[in-house]
């Protein structure tokens, strides 16, 4: 009797394992082929509004919660909406702007449940290339006691990351373009 016991309690423990590892392996390929699909989705993409709204609805779906992409205008040093998963959503009031710029000058997430103004009601993550923070990504999540798990924060940095590749892109592929068209200026004005 003793046996059947024991051979059933490491067989239970084993499925356990097995059962833990499996939900674990579902979650990273759910995780992968959503990245899979945001970069397939805004390689070829040619409209700066099309990639942030691709990126926010994408990251709205993974994490839950209402999520905003806020731009930077260099000139005005204003943060303003680019894109939002939720037509009308309202801007951050003037506490959680001042959170967004922390990142956009620091290029660190920051926010609720964080080390850096974690007293926040939304989490902030800078989208960056290279050391130049471009924008800044909002999640406000639906519960509000809502967290987001490192694996979440791993996700929405690789998240950031495609949407920062695919802004630089677009921006060099503006700056050839205008390029061009003053070399052909240059060239009728020399005519």
């Amino acid at each position: 009797f003793v046996v059947f016991l024991l051979v059933s309690l490491v067989t239970g423990t084993l499925a356990t394992k097995l059962r833990n590892e499996l939900e674990g392996t579902r979650q990273r390929e759910k995780r992968t082929l959503a990245l899979y699909a945001l970069s397939r989705e805004i390689v070829a993409e040619t409209d700066l509004q099309q990639v942030l709204r691709k990126t926010v609805k994408t990251v709205a779906d993974s994490i839950g919660g209402k999520t905003m992409i806020l731009l930077h205008d260099r000139e005005a040093d204003v943060l303003y909406e680019g894109a939002a998963d939720t037509p009308g959503s309202t801007l951050p009031d003037v506490k959680e702007l001042a959170v967004a710029h922390w990142v956009l000058e620091h290029g660190q997430p920051a926010g609720r449940g964080t080390e850096t103004i974690g007293e926040a009601r939304a989490f902030f993550f800078p989208i960056k290339a290279e050391e130049c923070t471009m924008a800044v990504l909002v999640i406000q999540p639906n519960k509000e006691e809502g967290m987001i798990s490192s694996e979440q924060q791993q996700l929405i940095e690789a998240y950031t990351n495609l949407a920062a590749v695919a802004i630089i892109r677009l921006q060099l592929a503006k700056e050839a373009e205008q390029a061009k068209w003053l070399a052909e200026s240059e060239k009728l004005h020399t005519a």
